[in-house]
């Protein structure tokens, strides 16, 4: 993931002060995204709401890596699922979590060491009932052969 704070700073890196009013490299212009589309201009990091849409930093920083330039348009798509190259924010985010929890369980451990004693027990005891049966067999049939 790429650090905000090591890229050198330009409009898109520098932290506003709200989320949705910031200036636009492209344009050269600032503008308040939470009103109008500027559909064609490239939103900073900052900016997170787009009209009704807020978009989750992190997402946002996710997307940031794919493509630095995308429009307003793409940003907006790609929240709403419309870019097939990228997943929606709310698909990501519940990735994110999904990946967040298998890690958090992955060093956890269910069962009772106990338990598991137990079982192996069981297992070596069928191993040595199978071994005995075995040798049983083959006493019979040289049994046999002798007669």
């Amino acid at each position: 993931m790429i650090d905000v704070a090591s890229l050198p700073p330009t409009s898109s890196t520098l932290p506003s002060k709200d989320m949705h009013t910031a200036f636009c490299d492209r344009c050269e212009t600032k503008h308040d995204w939470r009103h109008q589309e500027h559909m064609e201009c490239i939103p900073p990091l900052s900016v997170l709401l787009f009209g009704k849409y807020q978009i989750d930093p992190a997402y946002s920083m996710a997307l940031y890596e794919v493509c630095k330039s995308f429009n307003t348009e793409e940003v907006v798509g790609s929240f709403l699922g419309h870019n097939p190259h990228f997943l929606s924010q709310e698909t990501w985010l519940e990735d994110q979590n999904a990946d967040s929890s298998e890690q958090d369980g992955a060093g956890e451990q269910d069962d009772d060491p106990s338990e598991q004693d137990d079982v192996s027990s069981e297992q070596d005891g069928a191993s040595e009932q199978d071994e005995d049966d075995s040798s049983d067999d083959s006493q019979e049939g040289s049994a046999s052969h002798a007669q």
